[in-house]
């Protein structure tokens, strides 16, 4: 005769938010999103003050040169924003909250 294996049934939870844990979502969210308009900022910053006189000071590069990489910069830039319904969808990467803090951070 033939051994069966135990019926086993899956239970299915409802996805349903409590008080305390829709606050801690709204909370990752915000501290997300916050970290990355402060990162957004300071690479803004950085890049349309400093990058030009160190790119000239440490690596002598001409006004050419340095043309080409800002319009390398902003075909990356353009590539990241393209991405983002690609990352939005998946969920190992977290979904909308870091396709949102991405967002800030181009």
């Amino acid at each position: 005769s033939m051994i069966r294996p135990p019926i086993t049934t899956t239970i299915k939870q409802e996805n349903t938010l409590t008080p305390q844990n829709k606050r801690r979502t709204h909370l990752i969210t915000t501290v997300t999103l916050t970290i990355a308009l402060l990162i957004q900022s300071i690479s803004t910053t950085f890049l349309t003050v400093l990058w030009p006189l160190l790119s000239k000071d440490l690596f002598s590069l001409s006004a050419h040169t340095f043309g080409i990489i800002t319009f390398i910069s902003s075909i990356v830039s353009t590539g990241a924003v393209a991405s983002f319904p690609v990352v939005e969808g998946l969920e190992k990467v977290g979904g909308r909250v870091r396709c949102a803090a991405l967002g800030f951070g181009v």
